[in-house]
């Protein structure tokens, strides 16, 4: 079965260590991150896999995925209410995109095998 969600991924450019954090506004406080833009995708790939399984498997309804259109990174930004962490985001590098998983490859995961 395959999902895709928006995501948005904000930049964070500090000295020691540049970043990828991906939000995905459907979820409540779920979030991935990455070194690279490749490694920030498949984080949120394998992220919103765990994260749809886990619902799934619980019993639990997915969240109807936001259309990426009615989403800004700037209104939807989890952190726009705490100027210090807002303050190391670069919004003029950050961007929305869409993430598919197959979410199949998640489920049972966590069962153990009777050998």
């Amino acid at each position: 079965m395959l999902l895709t969600y928006p995501a948005l991924i904000y930049f964070t450019a500090r000295e020691e260590d540049s970043r990828y954090f991906v939000h995905f506004p459907d979820f409540e406080n779920s979030a991935t991150q990455g070194r690279t833009i490749s490694e920030a995708m498949s984080n949120a790939s394998e992220y919103l896999g765990m994260m749809a399984a886990s619902l799934i498997e619980e019993g639990e309804t997915l969240p109807k995925a936001s259309a990426i259109n009615d989403l800004t990174l700037e209104e939807d930004f989890p952190f726009k209410d705490d100027e210090d962490t807002a303050s190391e985001y670069n919004l003029n590098q950050s961007f929305k995109s869409m993430v598919m998983v197959d979410v199949e490859h998640y489920l049972d995961a966590t069962k153990l095998v009777k050998k």
